[in-house]
């Protein structure tokens, strides 16, 4: 798959907690443990793609923080990257960790939206026909890659008119710029806030194939163009999907890994069953994922 889209560095803090008595609302954050970097949006989705031998290749707004980043999981190596940014601010999301519970206590953010402006070079440096791939996996964390709908736009077609099945998860209200793409996912607020945006025909307003609803520990829904009644996918019960971050990029690195492996750039006559398949994967893959990362925790 060619993964594109924002890239964040995690930055993962563990802190001992205490409270003054069981009646105070306040939790006082004491002693620090220790620090981890990781690589968060699509530098995980990519980092766990490596891990897993999916074959992909990554397009990133890579700060300078985030390309050593990048080093240390070895996803600079030739055969997985095509282009990179960085001259760019890094992106930290700063997250506290209570080191006794796992509770993710907080996330601080040291950026706002589009905080990199838009990367109009680095998206028209894709040269489609240079790309192997059947599937384009868009990440937009709201970061700076796509911020330009007229490119967004543009990259879509490109994709379109060589048989790339796009698949796009946004934090945007704004879908309109990935009007046209073949796969949206979205979580349940995001669904909700669309449906009172666009109406509740989604898949007709944006001209997709097909929706991708996550429902957190409930699942996914999916609903397909042309198919009248929903198709749900549950998973084992995981009251700990909550407390990690980045299930949702390994959701989707597993799904359009799955696609991938069942169409081709000629052939989209599958794609529903595909993306069933894709989903079932990837809804036991990502639920594997947080009891993972709970146990490297530990």
């Amino acid at each position: 798959m060619l993964i594109i889209g924002d890239f964040i560095t995690d930055k993962y803090t563990y802190v001992k907690t205490r409270r003054v008595s069981p009646e105070a609302p306040v939790l006082i954050v004491g002693q620090l443990d220790k620090e981890i970097l990781a690589p968060g949006g699509a530098g995980l989705a990519a980092a766990y793609s490596k891990k897993h031998s999916f074959h992909f290749h990554l397009i990133t707004n890579c700060g300078f923080f985030g390309t050593a980043t990048l080093k240390r999981k070895e996803l600079f190596s030739r055969t997985t990257i095509l282009k990179t940014e960085i001259e760019h601010e890094e992106i930290v999301k700063q997250r506290y960790i209570d080191i006794t519970t796992n509770y993710h206590l907080l996330r601080v953010d040291n950026d706002s939206f589009d905080c990199l402006g838009n990367c109009n070079r680095l998206l028209g440096a894709v040269t489609v026909k240079q790309v192997t791939h059947a599937v384009a996996l868009l990440l937009d964390y709201r970061k700076g890659m796509f911020s330009n709908t007229e490119q967004c736009q543009d990259l879509l077609s490109r994709f379109r008119n060589k048989n790339i099945i796009t698949y796009v998860d946004s934090r945007r209200d704004d879908l309109l710029r990935f009007k046209g793409a073949d796969i949206i996912k979205l979580n349940e607020l995001e669904y909700k806030n669309a449906k009172e945006r666009y109406g509740n025909n989604l898949i007709e307003e944006l001209e997709v194939q097909a929706l991708v609803v996550t429902r957190g520990d409930k699942g996914a829904t999916l609903f397909f163009k042309d198919k009248k009644e929903e198709t749900n996918f549950t998973i084992a019960p995981c009251s700990l999907i909550a407390e990690v971050t980045g299930a949702g990029d390994v959701f989707d690195s597993n799904c359009c890994h799955k696609i991938e492996t069942m169409l081709t750039l000629d052939s989209k006559q599958d794609l529903f069953e595909a993306l069933r398949s894709g989903i079932s994967i990837a809804c036991k893959k990502a639920t594997q994922y947080v009891y993972e990362q709970i146990e490297t925790r530990l």
